[in-house]
């Protein structure tokens, strides 16, 4: 029985070896004329989300206008990104990995990092066609704030949403 059971568990790894996915799901083939970190510079205004909780998880929220800039660097699909809100003295730069997303209108950029220049990590999109352009990214951070011999965390969470 147990030979049975050995000869039929192999001829299923063997079979599985053998598997393939469909060739069903294509993408959509497109011809950047430029790399992904040139494309996707610019300004883009818009409004800065913070929400604010301190250690007996009491939320505020602010709300402020800003801007998200990407510029190109030296690097293949490396962008420096700059948030900046004077409102809510926010003004951070950092570099972050972009790579176009389904066509040349469309960016994904992240930094997974966590010590990086932000300290934190983040993820981003930049959404659009060839009249408007619309960027998004959200990241969080938590500061230990230091009391007597007590520690309290303070979470303050960013998002922003502009257009070019």
């Amino acid at each position: 029985m147990k030979k049975i059971i050995y000869s039929l568990l192999v001829l299923l790894a063997i079979l599985f070896n053998f598997a393939s996915c469909s060739n069903d799901e294509t993408c959509d083939d497109f011809n950047a004329s430029e790399s992904a970190e040139v494309a996707s510079a610019g300004t883009y205004s818009g409004t800065w989300n913070l929400t604010a909780v301190d250690p007996n998880n009491v939320e505020t929220k602010s709300e402020a206008p800003g801007t998200l800039t990407f510029t190109a660097t030296d690097v293949k699909n490396v962008t420096s990104i700059r948030a900046f809100s004077e409102t809510l003295e926010l003004d951070l730069t950092c570099d972050a990995n972009i790579t176009y997303v389904k066509d040349i209108h469309n960016f994904y950029f992240f930094n997974q990092v966590a010590t990086n220049a932000i300290e934190a990590q983040f993820t981003g999109r930049i959404l659009g066609d060839e009249k408007a352009k619309q960027a998004t990214i959200a990241f969080s951070k938590v500061v230990s704030v230091r009391v007597g011999r007590k520690y309290y965390d303070y979470t303050y969470m960013y998002s922003f949403v502009g257009n070019k």
